[in-house]
């Protein structure tokens, strides 16, 4: 245990008569408290002291710890969002910057116009091959008609050696173009392809489309021009000459 001297805080031992450096004589009841000092009060003032520095750890620890992220959880750093304010109509803008913005590219580089819009053309191409349903050859020398529904447009094509044609028709808004055929051994109606092309189907399936058409009436949509595009692909499928 420590012992001061009261009048000048220098430190003297407990069994001093005096104090070394002011000479204060020191009475008999302070040598006995130095020399026979009660344990309970040196173990309490110990507990104190220990109590004292448990409690300064814990706070370093809290403060040091409690602002520590792991580095998984850190949040990415946040980039710097641009805010163009435009005001309202009738409100004075204010000075503008000429400062040019990073999107901008260089001052004074021309802008290139817009590409002009093709104009839509006046007419559209309806193509297609003519074969056989039950043979699947092709179908030449047949000669189509495409007559205006709702007008006098008749235009005529005819099919090439490979049961092949092409031709060009007025487009139209509204009523459609139908089709005749004829031919000096096929019927005059045909059927459309389906979403599996007849050529694509087996023997059998192709003699029950042959029945089902002959014992009912064929109707076809008239055509129109697409929505998109310049072409119409339209294959016939000719039953075959009794």
């Amino acid at each position: 245990m420590r012992i001061f001297c009261p009048g000048c805080s220098t430190e003297v031992e407990p069994d001093a008569v005096k104090c070394p450096i002011c000479e204060r004589p020191r009475s008999r009841e302070e040598m006995f408290a130095a020399l026979s000092g009660p344990p309970k009060a040196r173990t309490r003032w110990r507990g104190l002291v220990f109590a004292a520095l448990g409690a300064g750890v814990f706070g370093w620890s809290l403060e040091k710890y409690s602002t520590w992220t792991p580095p998984w959880l850190t949040p990415e750093p946040l980039t710097e969002a641009r805010t163009e304010v435009v005001p309202a109509a009738g409100e004075d803008a204010g000075p503008v910057s000429a400062e040019p913005r990073p999107s901008d590219g260089p001052i004074g580089e021309p802008v290139a116009p817009a590409a002009p819009r093709r104009p839509r053309s006046t007419h559209w191409t309806v193509r297609g091959r003519a074969y056989d349903l039950e043979t699947l050859d092709p179908v030449a020398g047949l000669s189509l008609e495409f007559t205006e529904k709702l007008g006098e447009s008749v235009v005529r094509a005819r099919t090439d050696s490979k049961g092949r044609y092409a031709v060009r028709l007025p487009r139209i808004d509204e009523g459609g173009y139908l089709l005749r055929l004829k031919h000096k051994a096929y019927p005059d109606y045909y059927l459309e392809e389906a979403s599996t092309p007849f050529r694509d189907l087996p023997v059998a399936a192709r003699r029950e489309a042959l029945v089902e058409a002959r014992q009912a009436k064929v109707l076809h949509v008239p055509l129109l021009p697409p929505s998109q595009g310049e072409a119409t692909e339209y294959d016939l499928v000719l039953p075959p000459p009794r």
